[in-house]
């Protein structure tokens, strides 16, 4: 499923500090286990690097497929392996920012700073879009933010929430 218009679609901008940590982690134990195999010559030390990159490469691909963009309708939020959300302006109930619980930063399911952008709840469950503080350039979360509140003036902020 696609969004109607997706030439006039404006995108968040993602960054890359995410996955910082896990590439640093990933080079030092990669150097470490070269070190180790040259200096105590343990042969099948070595195949422990492609399982190493092997593991860290799809969790940076799938998370690269995680979107944020809205158009002249709707929000749209699109995830490796999930159905994109859409919200329409109209349907937005509430805007919240939110720390992940330990349950969730757990399952590394939803982004740990995000802020979460609530539909009418038509079920049991409300429709929501999380917007990962972290995954995209606080500019262009603004820029989300104020088309929301000019939509929406209930929701009008001054900018990107900071939670330090």
């Amino acid at each position: 499923m696609q969004i109607v218009d997706r030439a006039h679609t404006h995108w968040l901008r993602r960054t890359f500090w995410p996955y910082v940590g896990q590439i640093v982690i990933a080079v030092a134990v990669s150097f470490f286990v070269v070190w180790v195999k040259f200096n105590h010559n343990v042969g099948g030390i070595i195949f422990v690097l492609p399982v190493l990159w092997a593991l860290l490469l799809p969790t940076i691909f799938f998370g690269l497929k995680y979107r944020i963009g809205w158009d002249n309708n709707q929000v749209v939020q699109e995830a490796s392996g999930i159905t994109p959300v859409r919200l329409r302006f109209e349907e937005i109930d509430r805007v919240e920012v939110e720390r992940s619980t330990p349950k969730e930063m757990l399952a590394s399911a939803r982004p740990f700073r995000r802020i979460v952008i609530y539909g009418k709840s038509s079920g049991r469950t409300p429709k929501k879009i999380d917007v990962s503080l972290k995954h995209f350039a606080t500019s262009d979360i603004d820029a989300l933010m104020k088309e929301i509140g000019r939509r929406r003036p209930e929701f009008a902020t001054t900018g990107s929430p900071n939670l330090n």
